[in-house]
């Protein structure tokens, strides 16, 4: 017996405005409960926290049947072009997805071209991802085409600037895959009996058809700048692939997800690194970044150990108590190569490291680190270990409760449909969180990979009064984080660059804006100690005006720094969908967790 269906989210617009309607309208006499996701994986129920552990969804559609809870669907968003690197960025998804009785579901578009000369591999086939899950599981995963317009980004809904048009084959998938949990229960066989009656539909069996013709590459094509076939080495044996990761920064990603993907379709990958003294870009923009610099510059990187300590700051291990202990056996050592079984370590602790290190770990066979002669200095081996069968001790249904607080997705959300659209303006971008618009205001055009892209909570235009507003917003108010906030978004008024970049916006997305006055503001949630004179003690020369919204989230005002009245209401009522959020405490704490 089905109690209800959940529906976990990043962006509370793309959940509530494109993907509830169609789970509306087969569950009409069963609670649907929206909920805002969290990233701590063993806050869910024991079957989601094994997905969310692996990567974190746009939207989760579940199931509660019998006391216990079931993934179902598995959504993501992308407006980006397709290339090989964003294909593979999310490749843990699909297998995360596959291992985990879900169906995973990508909307993205297929046409849309890249501004960039050096936008990445646009070559790529997209299928080889969906096909390589189909002959690795047998799972029949789907993507849904995102239109594009004739100003080159991704086509969206008036007034839900996050959100496709709704789209009928998707719909119709979302209504086959419910409409048969709804009529026969959730059991183990159930997404091959959706996918026979999917294929009856001529989309679905095309889909099908062109993913069962994906050829792979041969070994030979799979070499590249950072891809190496190799017959036969003394240390790893025959018949493999080399992956170089290039940087431990942003995640470790591409690459990270290119492991993923080589790692599922070959039986032997082995990972590496290249440290090398005169370049910083494989630790650039971590933590431990000066760290690593100050250590370099003192030691250099001549023993092994050198890389070594350079290894465990960089991948985060440095805050592992257990790993430190393996460390601090090879601190005084003075060898050229340092070799270290850490099957133990991955058996006991496989849970408490990053996703970087996780993929590494589960994807590949071996990993090392060469110096910049290509010299091995460090070598990671371990055998078949079981990191994961702490997951049985969480619970059968992730806990939740009453929405308890406000973050950067809410308060954007409630200043476009509550706020700006009420008041009669013309939503031009709206980037979220966790769904940042293609709509974005480029800083110094034809700069190349430096070209600075930013990203503006909301940008409107009120036509009666020909006024542009920029808007940046916060969860709960702290001084420092809305400070930086005004900083930057001032730049707009101030730096010339950042105007021409705003016209060339203008002109692209609303001629009638051009020229037109700008405004500027910052949006937030009350924390327990904000007051109106708190604002006082902000720097407030260039900002227009400001949101806040009451700590009991029930009330949103406007206060204005001059006299520019361009809002016919200031003041008014909150209105949210009823939303939940993952239980305050975890079912299993995370100390006995570990």
């Amino acid at each position: 017996m089905i109690q209800e269906i959940r529906v976990y989210y990043e962006s509370l617009e793309q959940a509530n405005h494109f993907v509830k309607p169609s789970v509306d309208k087969i569950f009409k006499d069963i609670p649907i409960k929206l909920i805002r996701l969290k990233k701590t994986f063993n806050l869910y129920n024991k079957r989601i926290a094994k997905i969310i552990y692996w990567k974190d969804p746009d939207v989760l559609i579940s199931v509660v049947s019998n006391g216990k809870e079931y993934p179902l669907i598995f959504i993501e968003f992308s407006n980006a072009v397709f290339t090989e690197d964003h294909e593979l960025q999310r490749f843990d998804g699909l297998v995360a997805s596959a291992e985990n009785d879900c169906i995973y579901v990508k909307i993205s578009p297929i046409t849309k071209k890249s501004v960039s000369s050096h936008g990445g591999n646009v070559d790529f086939d997209y299928l080889n991802s969906f096909a390589l899950i189909l002959k690795k599981y047998n799972k029949l995963f789907f993507h849904f085409d995102w239109d594009v317009d004739d100003k080159g980004v991704v086509q969206v809904q008036k007034e839900y600037l996050s959100c496709p048009e709704q789209d009928e084959d998707f719909n119709l998938f979302i209504s086959t895959v419910l409409k048969h949990i709804k009529s026969k229960g959730y059991y183990e066989e159930w997404q091959d009996n959706v996918n026979n009656e999917l294929l009856k539909n001529d989309f679905f069996k095309k889909w099908q058809e062109s993913i069962s013709k994906v050829k792979f590459e041969t070994h030979e094509e799979l070499n590249s700048s950072r891809t190496l076939w190799i017959g036969d080495s003394k240390e790893f044996g025959q018949n493999y692939l080399e992956l170089k990761l290039n940087r431990f920064g942003h995640a470790m990603d591409p690459e990270r997800g290119m492991l993923s993907y080589y790692g599922t379709m070959l039986p032997k990958v082995i990972s590496k690194m290249k440290f090398v003294e005169d370049n910083n870009a494989w630790y650039k923009d971590i933590q431990k970044e000066d760290k690593i610099n100050s250590y370099i510059e003192k030691n250099g990187l001549n023993k092994a150990k050198d890389f070594f300590h350079c290894f465990v700051l960089g991948s985060g291990l440095h805050s592992n108590d257990a790993f430190n202990e393996i460390w601090n056996k090879f601190k005084g050592s003075n060898d050229d190569l340092i070799e270290v079984d850490v099957t133990d370590f991955l058996n006991s602790h496989f849970l408490e490291l990053n996703k970087a290190l996780r993929t590494i770990f589960k994807f590949s066979q071996s990993f090392y680190i060469e110096d910049s002669q290509g010299q091995k200095r460090v070598i990671l081996g371990w055998k078949e270990f079981n990191g994961l069968k702490e997951f049985n001790k969480l619970g059968e249904i992730t806990s939740i409760g009453e929405l308890s607080s406000l973050d950067e997705d809410l308060v954007t959300y409630i200043t476009i449909h509550n706020i700006l659209i009420p008041n009669g303006f013309k939503i031009l971008a709206a980037s979220y969180p966790g769904a940042q618009a293609d709509r974005v205001i480029l800083v110094e055009p034809g700069t190349g990979r430096k070209q600075k892209r930013k990203y503006i909570d909301i940008i409107s235009y009120l036509p009666n009064k020909k006024v542009t507003t920029l808007q940046e917003n916060k969860g709960q108010y702290s001084r420092a984080s809305i400070q930086k906030e005004i900083t930057e978004i001032s730049k707009y008024k101030t730096d010339k660059h950042y105007k021409e970049a705003l016209k060339t916006f203008q002109n692209r997305f609303e001629c009638d804006s051009v020229n037109s006055v700008l405004k500027i503001g910052v949006g937030f949630w009350s924390s327990p100690r904000f007051t109106l004179a708190t604002v006082k003690d902000l720097d407030l020369k260039e900002l227009d005006y400001f949101v806040y919204i009451s700590r009991d989230m029930k009330k949103w005002n406007i206060w204005r720094t001059g006299n520019a009245d361009i809002f016919k209401k200031n003041e008014g009522e909150v209105k949210l969908p009823k939303i939940y959020e993952i239980g305050g405490m975890a079912e299993m704490p995370i100390d006995k967790f570990f």
